[in-house]
């Protein structure tokens, strides 16, 4: 008969090695159905004539979710109504630690972490804009705009002040870009939160970079921008 001191040990080493096989077993699953996916990716850039980045030097991650400057970690590049666009992945993890008391008169702490996907489109402008990112108002927002008043970056337009905030470095400017077509853009809910650095327009949605998701996000980013800066017509 086993000793029942060596049978906990032997049940507890049991038990240790069916959880390192199950997790082994869950990773090499997931960079599988990883691997599978890129070459999904690949096979869809080159059938399209798109370029597939991995890892792209952009910063966009600071006009994002999260803030993570790298968190794009990959691009597809392509061309779309006349621009040079690229959508990609991003993917930002935020950590909360929970402190409560123990019982005992002292604390214990817990940390849970959540990773959050987001496809985001990027169109090029011809021309760079100050600074500007238009946003849905949230409760508190449409609660502060109703006591303070609309503020410096107001359109005029009151359903859109209401439901939209602009956010800029340079109100005057917002005369310049902000045409009837653009309000109405937003207010039907064709076009989503987006801002601009330079000549770089973003738009995000949360999500996994999907394939089939690509030419619409594209489509969608590239009607932004012309509504924002028309290209010339070929004469």
């Amino acid at each position: 008969m086993i000793p029942l001191e060596a049978a906990v040990i032997t049940g507890s080493g049991l038990f240790c090695a069916l959880v390192v096989g199950l997790v082994i077993l869950v990773t090499v699953a997931a960079r599988r159905r990883e691997r599978r996916r890129m070459d999904g990716l690949r096979s869809w850039a080159q059938a399209n004539g798109w370029a597939v980045t991995e890892r792209p030097a952009v910063d966009w991650g600071a006009r994002l979710p999260g803030g993570a400057r790298r968190g794009v970690s990959v691009t597809v590049s392509g061309v779309v109504r006349g621009r040079r666009v690229s959508i990609g992945e991003y993917t930002v993890t935020d950590t909360q630690v929970t402190t409560v008391p123990d019982g005992a008169g002292g604390t214990s702490t817990s940390t849970t972490s959540n990773t959050h996907h987001y496809t985001v489109a990027v169109a090029l402008l011809t021309r760079p804009m100050p600074d500007t990112a238009v946003e849905q108002r949230g409760g508190l927002s449409r609660l502060t705009r109703a006591v303070m008043g609309p503020g410096d970056c107001a359109t005029g337009n009151p359903a859109f002040d209401r439901a939209f905030r602009i956010r800029t470095e340079s109100p005057p400017s917002i005369r310049t870009w902000c045409s009837p077509g653009i309000l109405d853009a937003h207010l039907r809910g064709h076009v989503p939160t987006w801002s601009v650095h330079g000549i770089e327009l973003l738009t995000y949605r949360p999500g996994r970079l999907d394939p089939a998701a690509i030419v619409p996000q594209a489509e969608q980013v590239t009607y932004l921008a012309a509504l924002l800066d028309p290209l010339p017509r070929p004469s």
